[in-house]
């Protein structure tokens, strides 16, 4: 609940305390899923910190790669990309939550931090095209600016560029085609955007 608040301080105390930074909810989504979907940029950046020294393995058993295995993520040098990249029972991962919320400030962190840009869901879409579906544009362009994948689709064979067209997400669909997104590309039923 501190991260989702965007409490820092109460979080630093729990931490400290020794909560699990790695804890996951019914639906597997950790305290930073909770930061990224309410733009909870100071709560983010405690958690990335707070990943910075791993804190994957507890008693020798990785939490990041698998809870019963045993592993040297530590000493491999595997920081907060890790915890910032886990994915929730739909395989999204942060950043995909704070592009289809349009939490650009939460965005931007994760980005700067190291997250993937480019995750795709367990329908292969991407934080761009669900920021284009949703008409999120500030987080549509904070992708954009980052190198997300202009063209990737989806398991239908949709763009992002499709799925702005489809949603009638006007202000989306004109920053992916300013960004050169392939205006014709068919999908798998031979529909294009247009």
């Amino acid at each position: 609940i501190a991260a989702q608040q965007n409490n820092a301080d109460v979080l630093r105390i729990l931490i400290a305390a020794g909560a699990d930074i790695n804890s996951t909810d019914k639906r597997k989504r950790t305290p930073v899923f909770a930061a990224a979907g309410a733009n909870s940029t100071a709560a983010l950046k405690v958690l990335i910190a707070e990943g910075e020294d791993c804190r994957a393995c507890y008693a020798g058993v990785c939490r990041v790669i698998d809870r019963t295995v045993k592993c040297d993520l530590c000493s491999m040098g595997v920081r907060s990309p890790a915890l910032m990249n886990l994915s929730n029972e739909n395989n999204e991962t942060p950043v995909f939550v704070a592009a289809k919320n349009n939490s650009s400030d939460a965005l931007r962190t994760l980005i700067k931090a190291g997250a993937d840009i480019d995750a795709a869901d367990l329908d292969l879409k991407s934080p761009l095209f669900a920021a284009a579906e949703e008409g999120s544009v500030n987080a549509l362009n904070d992708l954009i600016e980052a190198g997300a994948l202009l063209d990737a689709v989806d398991a239908r064979g949709r763009s992002p560029l499709y799925a702005a067209a489809a949603a009638n997400r006007v202000d989306a669909v004109k920053a992916l085609i300013e960004a050169k997104a392939v205006v014709d590309l068919p999908d798998q039923d031979s529909k294009t955007p247009l």
